[in-house]
């Protein structure tokens, strides 16, 4: 498999994701460092990723929901992210002041923006910051 990506002079990625998931930001950063990782040992190649919007749940008040509030009524608490946390702090994510479970509907709006001045990537890495590790609303 190894010598035939090595002749692959385009590869096109489709990314299902929504900001409200919280594995979407690992997966993000796991893509992104699979592509750099390919890329050193293939430069010619070409990568295309295609960011298709989704929306994990839809009935999240427009405003965003505080973080406890709404995993409880959600899921019953949070100790579902335990595990999460722990899996993605090796790729330098630590969910450090996460503050609210947003609406992704905006910063889904803006992504579409984003893509047609081809800062897409960099916009989809800003918004998991800020809702992560800024504890900001993306909903806002």
């Amino acid at each position: 498999l190894g010598k035939a990506l090595m002749a692959v002079t385009c590869i096109k990625i489709a990314v299902v994701s929504d900001f409200a998931c919280p594995w979407c930001h690992i997966g993000n950063a796991r893509l992104k460092s699979a592509i750099e990782n390919f890329k050193a040992s293939n430069s010619d190649a070409t990568i295309e990723v295609e960011s298709i919007p989704y929306m994990i749940d839809p009935a999240t008040n427009s405003k965003g929901e505080d973080y406890m509030a709404y995993n409880v009524r959600r899921w019953g608490g949070d100790g579902w992210v335990a595990g999460m946390k722990r899996n993605a702090s090796k790729d330098g994510i630590f969910y450090s002041n996460w503050k609210t479970w947003p609406n992704s509907l905006n910063a889904h709006r803006l992504m579409e923006l984003a893509k047609k001045c081809g800062k897409d990537q960099m916009v989809k890495d800003l918004i998991f910051e800020a809702i992560y590790e800024k504890g900001e609303n993306a909903s806002d």
